[in-house]
C-alpha cells in the first residue's frame, strides 16, 4: 500500500495532529489529491505544508512518496501505459520577440488554470475553449475500435476524453510537459500512451504506422509555413489509406477575430505569445495536399475550418 494512503480523515498520525491546522488541512487535501492520481496539486499543498513545518518527518516522507509518483508519471506507469517521451529534437530558439511552439507557454498556462477559480467546476482543462461539436463529431465517424490514433496537441484532454474510447490505441502527443501531466491525470484509459513532442517533428513514430492523426484547436497556432511540414510530417507516419482531420481558424468565418488581432498587433507593435494565432483558407489547404500527394475526403467550413484528407499512395 502506498504511503499516502495512511493518510485517512479518520487515521492521521499524532505528529500531524499536533501541528499547524493549515498543514493538517494541506496533507488531508493532498492525500485525497494523490488518491485520484492528481501529483502535481499535492506536491504543491505539502511544499507549501513543509514549509510551515520544515522538520516535519512525516511531511518530508509524504513529499519523498508524491516524489516517487512523479517520476513514475514521467517515465512509465505500469498498468496505465503511460509513457512519457522528453527525448524532443532540439531546433535553434526563435527570435524572443517571437516564440514558436513553446512548451514554456503552455506550461505557464496550466499553472494558471489549475489556480484560477473560474476552472474549478470544469472537468477538462480546455473546457474553457468551445466550437469542438463538429470536429468530434467527424472524428467519431472515421474511427474504429480496430484502429490506432494519434493526437497532435492533446491539451488537458478535451478531444482525447472521447477519442480513447473510439480507438485500439491512442497515442497522445503535447509539446507541453505539464499538459501531458494533467492530460494522464484526468484521461486514466489503459489504452492510451503520453508523449512529448518538439512542436516540429513526429519523428518518434514509425513511418506508415498510423491509421488517424488528428488535432484539433492546435493548428490554429501555427502558420502555413508550419502547417505544410507538418502535414509532411502527418503523411510519412499514416499508413496508406491513413485519415488525417484537422481544424483552422477559418479567415473567412473568423474575420471578426482577425481584424481584432490585427489591431493589437498594429498597436502594440509586437507579437506576444498570446496573440499568436493564425487564420487560413481553404484554397491554401487545397494546394498543399494536393502537392504532398494526399486527397482531401471533405472540408467543413460552418466555424472552424476543418479538412479530413487521406493517405492514397504508399
Amino acid at each position: 500500500m502506498c504511503f499516502y494512503r495512511r493518510y485517512q480523515m479518520n487515521n492521521v498520525p499524532q505528529e500531524i495532529m499536533n501541528v499547524n491546522p493549515s498543514v493538517l488541512l494541506c496533507v488531508r487535501a493532498a492525500t485525497s489529491l494523490l488518491a485520484e492520481n492528481k501529483v502535481t496539486e499535492a506536491k504543491e499543498l505539502v511544499e507549501r505544508a513543509t514549509k510551515m513545518e520544515p522538520d516535519n518527518t512525516t511531511l518530508q516522507q509524504l513529499l519523498r512518496e508524491i516524489t516517487v509518483t512523479e517520476e513514475k508519471i514521467k517515465s512509465k506507469i505500469q498498468g496505465n501505459n503511460l509513457h512519457l517521451n522528453t527525448a524532443a529534437v532540439n531546433h535553434n530558439p526563435a527570435p524572443a520577440n517571437y516564440i514558436i511552439n513553446d512548451g514554456n507557454f503552455w506550461d505557464n498556462y496550466v499553472k494558471k488554470w489549475k489556480k484560477s477559480e473560474k476552472n474549478k467546476d470544469l472537468k477538462y482543462l480546455g473546457n474553457e475553449w468551445h466550437g469542438e461539436k463538429i470536429f468530434v463529431s467527424l472524428l467519431q465517424r472515421y474511427s474504429n475500435p480496430s484502429l490506432s490514433a494519434l493526437e497532435i496537441g492533446c491539451g488537458g484532454g478535451r478531444i482525447t476524453s472521447d477519442a480513447v474510447k473510439w480507438f485500439k490505441h491512442l497515442y497522445a502527443t503535447d509539446v507541453s510537459h505539464e499538459m501531458l501531466i494533467k492530460c494522464s491525470e484526468d484521461v486514466r484509459e489503459n489504452n492510451i500512451s503520453f508523449h512529448k513532442s518538439d512542436g516540429f517533428t513526429l519523428d518518434e513514430f514509425r513511418e506508415g504506422s498510423i491509421d488517424v492523426v488528428y488535432s484539433h484547436d492546435v493548428f490554429v497556432h501555427f502558420s502555413a509555413l508550419q502547417v505544410y511540414p507538418y502535414f509532411q510530417e502527418t503523411k510519412k507516419i499514416l499508413k496508406k489509406g491513413g485519415v488525417g482531420i484537422v481544424s483552422f481558424y477559418n479567415y473567412a468565418v473568423h474575420f471578426d477575430l482577425f481584424k481584432e488581432m490585427s489591431a493589437k498587433l498594429y498597436h502594440q507593435k509586437k507579437y506576444p505569445a498570446h496573440m499568436r494565432v493564425h487564420f487560413i483558407t481553404e484554397e491554401i489547404i487545397r494546394i498543399m495536399l494536393k502537392d504532398l500527394g494526399m486527397e482531401v475526403v471533405e472540408i467543413d467550413s460552418t466555424n472552424f475550418l476543418i479538412v479530413v484528407f487521406r493517405k492514397i499512395d504508399g
